[in-house]
């Protein structure tokens, strides 16, 4: 890993951004934006982190509820996705909390989307009653893996020289210290 890139993971490795405990305000709902920055800054530090354990490690810590139903189930389809996009174990405990639900719909975008939000949300959202695009936790440091690719090329027609596809690693599961969903 380079200098530079070593930089930005020690950067993000900060207690500030550690684990979604901080995404979720310590228990009060953020305003949109706020939310907005302090999720893409974990991304960021999540997508930097070449190493499966320690994404996985950001993600064992339960953020608080904050009564806002439609803010707790996204911070838990967040945590669950992460762990299923990246292969990294099953999902934490916390994400299975009856309090990470809906019980109505809640579609991220337009009206004319619906259908394609219904085809394409992934399972952790879908499972919420929330329903997103296919790639929701896209940044431009999002590791651009086979998976990446296929949501890009059915967007954009794009399609990836070989040398453009990165591996990931996979968390061993009978290393991992933690309670996990089954």
């Amino acid at each position: 890993m380079s200098a530079k890139i070593k930089g930005l993971v020690d950067e993000y490795d900060g207690a500030n951004a550690a684990s979604p405990t901080w995404i979720a305000g310590r228990g009060r709902p953020l305003a949109p934006c706020e939310f907005r920055y302090h999720l893409a800054s974990f991304l960021d530090g999540f997508y930097l982190d070449p190493s499966g354990r320690r994404r996985r490690d950001r993600l064992v810590d339960a953020p608080d509820l904050t009564g806002d139903e439609r803010f707790d189930a996204l911070v838990g389809a967040i945590g669950e996705h992460l762990c299923r996009r990246w292969r990294l174990g099953p999902a934490p405990l916390w994400t299975d909390e009856p309090g990470r639900f809906l019980r109505m719909p809640w579609f991220l975008g337009p009206e004319r989307m619906k259908p394609f939000f219904l085809a394409e949300s992934p399972s952790a959202y879908r499972r919420r009653f929330i329903f997103t695009e296919m790639e929701p936790l896209r940044r431009a440091r999002t590791p651009r893996d086979a998976m990446w690719w296929h949501a890009e090329e059915i967007r954009t027609g794009m399609t990836p020289l070989p040398e453009e596809v990165v591996s990931t690693e996979s968390v061993d599961e009978t290393e991992q210290p933690y309670a996990m969903a089954m």
